[in-house]
């Protein structure tokens, strides 16, 4: 079965995972390129993971030598504890990125990546998060990772006694509005962001919490019950991609959900 790059890079941070646990090594030597998905998730292994030892590609000889710093390139930040310090993190990162305006312009842009981030740093109740992003000109469009080792969806859910199927289900039920609380939870706002990324700005996404996976572009939807712990990850990971494109796009059109998307 072949699966979209999105899902493959994942899979394939989950295979350096699972050998590092067995022989405390990373062999990246294969490598010779690194997007914001599989390179965030690794990040956040390398500093949790001290005594790992990384077997670099040929242009590298250390971890941090393996992210290309420059124009376009915002590397793997923590994310704060608290919602009111988050302003101190995403303006620079919008500005690095161009304030989203290759990828349907700063009102679309900013809403979906100010809504994800806040939804993690309000509700993961995580130890560590982070973000990363970069704008392909070549490639020609913006992908960027959310990363927390948090609660996850479906353990929120749990956690407020929200009943489900399994964890991909729990996820539906979070970009279909399914709050924790009265007064909003962490799917507050998921499936409007997704709507405008996918259906407003040609977009695709990957979503990982716990055992549940989803993914959507503008084909249709993908959804995953990761079974295995070998390729589940006790927390959440998000990475979206948006092509970049002319149009503008009001956010305002979306805030009524993400219809197509469930």
């Amino acid at each position: 079965m072949t699966h979209p790059e999105l899902v493959m890079n994942y899979l394939k941070y989950c295979g350096y995972r699972k050998i590092s646990r067995a022989k405390g090594r990373i062999k990246l030597s294969p490598e010779s390129f690194f997007y914001p998905g599989i390179l965030l998730p690794l990040t956040y292994l390398e500093r949790k993971t001290s005594n790992l030892t990384y077997i670099f590609p040929s242009y590298s000889d250390t971890f941090e030598s393996l992210k290309v710093f420059g124009s376009g390139y915002f590397p793997a930040v923590p994310l704060p504890k608290l919602g009111t310090e988050i302003d101190s993190i995403f303006p620079h990162l919008y500005s690095v990125l161009e304030d989203g305006k290759k990828c349907g312009g700063q009102d679309a842009f900013k809403y979906i990546i100010g809504e994800l981030g806040g939804n993690i740093v309000e509700h993961s109740e995580s130890q560590n998060a982070y973000i990363m992003g970069y704008a392909y000109s070549k490639k020609k469009f913006t992908e960027v990772c959310l990363f927390d080792d948090g609660i996850s969806i479906p353990g929120a859910f749990e956690k407020h006694g929200v009943t489900y199927e399994d964890d991909s289900k729990a996820i539906a039920l979070a970009i279909k509005g399914k709050s924790t609380s009265e007064e909003g939870g962490r799917g507050f706002g998921l499936g409007t962001s997704l709507a405008m990324l996918v259906e407003g700005l040609n977009g695709e996404v990957l979503l990982i919490s716990r055992r549940g996976g989803f993914y959507a572009d503008s084909d249709g939807v993908e959804n995953y019950e990761l079974e295995s712990p070998l390729v589940s990850h006790m927390g959440t990971i998000i990475t979206m991609r948006i092509p970049f494109q002319d149009k503008k796009l009001d956010p305002y059109l979306f805030t009524s959900g993400a219809k197509r998307l469930l």
